[in-house]
């Protein structure tokens, strides 16, 4: 569920396709955002899922892992 939510907020900020990006996708490597861009991307799912995990930035290197803060953040 979080996953598809999150393909879809980067694809449309990198311009991508959503099936392009894996859980494994790494944010840096895989997907060439910056740290500006993750930034950005945790600011939108704050604000729409009214959470904080801006904290957690620093643990946040793949889609698998936003997927399971975010998870783990709702529950």
């Amino acid at each position: 569920m979080y996953l598809k939510k999150i393909q879809k907020l980067i694809a449309n900020k990198m311009g991508l396709e959503p099936q392009e990006i894996e859980p494994a996708s790494d944010f840096a490597e895989d997907l060439n955002m910056g740290e500006l861009e993750v930034m950005e991307l945790i600011e939108i799912l704050e604000n729409e899922y009214d959470i904080e995990i801006a904290d957690l930035a620093d643990s946040i290197e793949t889609v698998e892992d936003l997927v399971t803060i975010l998870a783990e953040e709702l529950e």
